[in-house]
């Protein structure tokens, strides 16, 4: 297009220009357009990856846990009433017998002192009672007091007697509630863990303290279903106290017969001798041995990828370009690497980092570790 030397105004000029530098540019981008790739498929991600192979198990495993009392008691009041008085706190030893709380004995009092007069007065009517009776016994045998009568004397005696022991029982009763009003440890232990405020109202029968027991101790595990098998009551086991590197020997006392619903592990609870450098809550690895020997896989901590409820891992198929998810089911957890029981085979590729970022129509590549 010639524009110079035309008639036309400078504007129209300019305008002109415009409109051939566009026309330019769009025929540009539709060239370009006819010779880009065709489809626009996403490209490959690079995955790390290592192929999975079976190591000699040699039946020993280990799980982290915690030093617990064997036998820990919930302790609460009998009574429901306010609190006025806490001696005790965490941590407190205490001795059988111990005062460990104690409620507000007005109520308690008043009551019992009202059951008192009520035993008084059904006591002094049974008096009465029996007085009559013994009076006009003769003279009921002489018939000079009619049958019927003396028969309505001798019911009104009985009726005083059970009333008589109604009241005492209440009485018992109350007098029992005022000594419940005070909180007393049913055995010698630590508190370990206290759940009323002096000034609160309590009701009966709610947890006020925790008492653990003196005289054991035990190391408490969570095991994977896929070991599970290998444990039995009376197993030996070497209990290793993270804070002082001490070991113990312990043996299996209980095997929970249900796993846990959310994590699907069994707890498992390890007996330790007393008097040991073990104290309540410290961290424990418990190593079980004599478990069956076994070829074991074994998978970096990266590898795993959480699928609904249930762990799984990112398979690459054979055609080393797609994914496959697989639910798998662990053996043994570690810090750095778990076991895998089911779902993996020596030899298949499983991706070992960046799992969460993944999904089964993604296009991958294994990467070989150069740099680009």
């Amino acid at each position: 297009m010639i524009l110079a030397g035309c008639d036309v105004s400078r504007k129209d000029c300019r305008m002109n220009r415009c409109v051939a530098a566009v026309s330019l540019l769009a025929g540009g981008l539709m060239l370009s357009g006819c010779g880009g790739p065709a489809g626009g498929e996403p490209a490959p991600v690079s995955v790390r990856t290592m192929l999975a192979s079976s190591n000699v198990d040699d039946g020993a495993f280990s799980y982290a846990g915690d030093i617990a009392p064997r036998v820990e008691s919930a302790v609460g009041f009998r009574v429901a009433g306010r609190l006025i008085a806490r001696p005790v706190d965490v941590g407190d030893r205490v001795g059988q017998g111990t005062v460990l709380a104690q409620l507000e004995t007005a109520p308690f009092a008043l009551a019992l002192r009202e059951a008192r007069g009520a035993t008084a007065a059904a006591r002094a009517e049974l008096q009465q009672a029996e007085g009559d009776v013994a009076r006009n016994a003769d003279l009921a045998n002489e018939r000079i007091v009619a049958p019927a009568q003396f028969e309505r004397l001798r019911t009104t005696r009985d009726t005083a007697r059970a009333r008589l022991t109604e009241a005492q029982s209440r009485q018992s009763l109350l007098q029992d509630e005022l000594g419940y009003a005070t909180l007393r440890a049913p055995v010698s232990g630590v508190v370990t863990a206290v759940d009323a405020e002096v000034g609160q109202y309590l009701a009966a029968g709610q947890p006020a303290f925790r008492v653990a027991r003196d005289g054991g101790m035990e190391a408490v595990v969570d095991v994977p279903e896929g070991r599970i098998a290998d444990l039995s009551l009376g197993q030996p086991a070497t209990v290793e106290l993270v804070g002082n590197d001490a070991r113990l020997a312990g043996r299996v006392r209980e095997i929970a017969p249900s796993a846990d619903p959310a994590t699907r592990t069994f707890r498992v609870r390890v007996a330790i001798p007393d008097g040991g450098p073990a104290r309540l809550g410290m961290t424990a690895r418990v190593r079980f041995t004599g478990g069956t020997r076994s070829s074991a896989i074994r998978l970096p901590i990266t590898a795993l990828f959480q699928d609904a409820k249930r762990p799984a891992v990112w398979i690459v198929k054979r055609d080393r370009a797609t994914l496959e998810l697989r639910p798998i089911t662990i053996g043994e957890m570690g810090s750095e690497t778990f076991s895998v029981a089911r779902g993996v085979r020596a030899g298949e590729r499983v991706v070992t980092a960046g799992v969460h970022r993944l999904d089964v129509k993604t296009p991958v590549r294994v990467w070989d570790g150069r740099l680009p």
